[in-house]
């Protein structure tokens, strides 16, 4: 697992890697929105995926997640390509996601109290982690160092 910085911009990188994201869902965390879609309908340029707003992409399956992140904007990306190959202690865990479903069962809303929804057809109630662990070699006690979605779960 390294970050990098992708040398063709954000989506021309995306597309070299279209083989192993078939199937994935994405989301975006924008600097005022947070939007989602199947990976199948991501938008093929920087104007319609609105990449000067974007801070955050994150596009997986249950096997592997491709994460674009910034943390300002007018930053290059940095990306990272993560399975369980990486060699690396991991640990799933589950959460429970805060859903309205008085608008839809794909509605979710924030503790902020902003909405989004998600690209799932059943109702879901959980999202799925994946924590990656490195092993301090002064003490042998491990720590977190990344993560990444799995999936999401009724």
């Amino acid at each position: 697992m390294m970050m990098k910085k992708p040398e063709a911009g954000l989506l021309a990188y995306i597309q070299e890697n279209n083989a192993i994201l078939e199937g994935a869902i994405w989301i975006a965390t924008y600097t005022g929105k947070l939007t989602s879609g199947l990976f199948a309908n991501l938008p093929a340029n920087d104007e319609d995926m609105d990449t000067k707003h974007l801070l955050e992409l994150r596009i997986f399956r249950e096997d592997r997640e491709l994460l674009c992140r910034r943390d300002y904007m007018g930053e290059k990306f940095h990306v990272r390509i993560l399975d369980d190959s990486c060699g690396m202690t991991s640990f799933e865990e589950v959460h429970f996601l805060d859903q309205d479903t008085s608008k839809s069962s794909t509605t979710f809303q924030t503790m902020g109290g902003g909405t989004y929804t998600l690209p799932v057809r059943e109702q879901i109630t959980k999202v799925c982690v994946c924590t990656y662990f490195k092993e301090n070699a002064q003490n042998g006690v491990e720590y977190p160092v990344d993560w990444r979605v799995v999936k999401f779960v009724k």
